[in-house]
């Protein structure tokens, strides 16, 4: 679904004036605020305007009038750059994990194998005889 559809250019202007005003970041913010503001009322038995809730969160934290709004955007900000890159590190370690577990299933003809990490379990099951049969080289005959 496409709610506006610019051309290029002016997409591209779109995205500076996002980034300047940190309008997304802010946006995100407070939705992740009303949406525990409204989870606790709801468990309170109470009722909140959820609009009126974000509302009022968004202007009283417009980076570009309240000096402290604007650090802790940037600190939030900075913080998912950092969870992001922990995570993109921490999958490329499962996956260098999995690939060494592979390639020593495979150098020592061990049909299943299985990798315990902290983050989860990998089990590797390889159908020795179709694996070599792959890893042949063709005959003369057929070439």
């Amino acid at each position: 679904m496409v709610l506006i559809d610019l051309p290029a250019a002016e997409e591209e202007g779109v995205r500076a004036y996002l980034e300047k005003t940190m309008l997304i970041p802010s946006l995100e913010l407070g939705l992740e605020k009303m949406l525990r503001a409204c989870t606790a009322a709801a468990e309170a038995g109470q009722c909140t305007d959820a609009i009126d809730y974000l509302a009022t969160w968004l202007m009283r934290n417009n980076p570009m009038h309240n000096p402290e709004a604007l650090v802790r955007l940037k600190a939030e900000r900075a913080a998912a750059q950092q969870r992001a890159a922990s995570d993109a590190a921490r999958q490329l370690e499962i996956e260098r994990r999995a690939q060494a577990a592979y390639e020593w299933q495979l150098a020592h003809d061990v049909p299943t194998l299985e990798l315990r990490h902290e983050y989860g379990t990998v089990s590797l099951s390889i159908d020795l005889p179709t694996l070599n049969k792959i890893a042949e080289p063709p005959s003369e005959s057929t070439v």
